[in-house]
């Protein structure tokens, strides 16, 4: 090739701009390519960071709180953070793979391993969520493993109450409310024991009111039924009067009492075949122990019943409160003595589950622990029950709160000299924070 003929070559290869073009773009490309990915990978990258952190915060303030209520026990608080992480990873997680969690030490790829310590003298949880060998293209050649690590600490300041309890681990509705009922508890956990998707119930229009909700299974109703948001697939929480016990059998003092139309007093003892407060007679019980045995304690037609420093025992057949909408109740637990604070006690060797039911028109003092193990607490009344009392206890195998009753749970234990059985009543657990 002459010279010339190779110079005018050169030349329109300078000239042409298209082959400039594309081999510049050539050697550009994969850097371009990599610098989107990048910062793709940075979005993606610091948007599961804060799922992460968000999951961590929850799960730190659950566990502070119901770890609390439960003696700040590490292996609960675990549980309970490692549930909650994943409830809430799964719900908000922008890739799939976050829902997945493991409490395991080494997670695989693209799973989040959860670590729970717990400080029980600060009252104190401490949450890490990490994460090891997500797929990241650009992140990952620049940091160590676990790529993702975020932290939360949450501690419980004060106190909780423990106000309701229902025991019943397998029942729907093990804790109900319906039609236009209300439970309001501001100051108080309510509990659920029972596993049911539907175990924790608040339908049509009722509402409760309460500082914590929690269900060892699923809620039924919507949320706006509820002032707290429950927590669901909590640890049951075990029954704290199991243990008491009643009285040795005794024989009986009284048989098929019925007060009709007086002005009396009654006076503690064993009642077989029950009590019955009718035709507009007005009962005073001395204080004492009442075994209600084989029988009903029940008032009607404009009875009124009054008590302070009471305990009514239910054992047998049969054996039950029935205080119907015409009558008048008020009554107090004792303050001292072997059933000090308990106000009602179910035998736990009871053969039946029996309905033990509220329906008085003027109900506003029941101070103590309502205790029926095998028992329905029923209440649907068409007014408040319990307004006046300093507190309120209820432990049951099943609550069901309808029609228009409105349920008053205070917690005001300075307020009065009757103390609080053990397990009930302030536990820890009340307002938790985080501390990072």
């Amino acid at each position: 090739m002459r010279l010339g003929t190779l110079k005018a070559t050169m030349l329109a290869m300078a000239k042409d701009r298209g082959g400039n073009f594309a081999a510049g773009f050539a050697i550009l490309a994969p850097l371009l390519l990599g610098l989107t990915g990048g910062a793709v990978d940075m979005i993606a990258y610091n948007r599961n960071m804060q799922r992460m952190q968000n999951a961590a915060d929850a799960a730190a303030l659950a566990a502070a709180r119901e770890g609390s209520l439960k003696g700040w026990d590490e292996q609960i608080a675990s549980s309970i953070a490692s549930t909650f992480a994943a409830e809430n990873l799964g719900q908000a997680a922008p890739d799939a793979s976050l829902a997945l969690m493991t409490t395991a030490s080494a997670a695989p790829s693209g799973q989040v391993r959860v670590d729970t310590t717990v400080d029980k003298p600060n009252r104190t949880v401490s949450v890490t969520l990490e994460m090891d060998y997500y797929p990241y293209f650009f992140v990952g050649f620049f940091r160590n493993n676990p790529q993702i690590r975020v932290s939360s600490q949450a501690n419980v300041a004060n106190e909780m109450n423990i106000c309701i309890i229902g025991l019943d681990p397998l029942a729907s509705g093990t804790v109900q409310l319906s039609g236009n009922a209300k439970v309001t508890a501001p100051k108080c956990a309510v509990y659920s024991n029972s596993v049911a998707t539907n175990g924790f119930a608040a339908k049509d229009k009722s509402f409760l009111t309460s500082d914590y909700n929690c269900s060892a299974g699923g809620i039924d109703g919507p949320l706006t039924n509820f002032s707290t948001k429950p927590t669901t697939d909590c640890r049951p929480v075990a029954d704290p009067l199991a243990a008491r016990g009643v009285p040795a059998s005794a024989k009986c003092n009284f048989t098929n009492k019925t007060v009709s139309g007086l002005i009396t007093f009654l006076n503690p003892g064993v009642y077989c075949g029950g009590i019955r407060i009718t035709n507009m007679a007005n009962v005073l019980f001395k204080p004492g122990t009442y075994i209600i045995k084989d029988g009903e304690l029940k008032s009607d037609l404009g009875g009124i019943l009054a008590a302070k420093g009471v305990t009514f025992i239910f054992v047998g057949n049969n054996s039950r409160f029935n205080f119907d909408a015409t009558t008048i109740i008020g009554f107090s637990a004792p303050e001292t003595g072997a059933y000090a604070g308990i106000l009602f006690y179910q035998d736990p060797a009871a053969p039946s589950l029996a309905t033990f039911e509220v329906s008085s028109k003027d109900a506003g003092t029941l101070l103590g622990t309502i205790y029926l193990p095998n028992g329905i607490f029923k209440v649907h009344a068409a007014n408040k029950i319990g307004e006046k009392s300093a507190y309120t206890v209820i432990v049951a195998r099943k609550l069901d709160i309808g029609a228009m009753a409105d349920l008053v749970i205070n917690a005001d234990y300075a307020l009065t000299k009757v103390p609080v059985p053990s397990g009930i009543g302030p536990q820890g657990g009340g307002n938790a924070r985080l501390l990072n």
